[in-house]
């Protein structure tokens, strides 16, 4: 559900400008640095999906301790 909350805060066809159009060049640039922010925030939660199952794991051998 959060990457799709991201997709669409991100895709550039969500976006309104009042600008003048760009360039084709420009779009191309604006479309690549989308997907690359896209694909780093996807690596991102991946990271931090594997932390929190680290920390309920850690969780889990400090209940069996005690």
């Amino acid at each position: 559900m959060a990457l799709l909350i991201l997709f669409t805060l991100l895709c550039p066809l969500t976006y309104v400008s009042h600008d003048p159009p760009r360039t084709s060049s420009e779009l191309s640039s604006i479309d690549e640095k989308t997907k690359t922010n896209f694909e780093e925030l996807v690596l991102i939660e991946v990271d931090l999906a594997n932390l929190e199952w680290k920390v309920h794991e850690l969780g889990l051998r400090l209940n069996a301790q005690l």
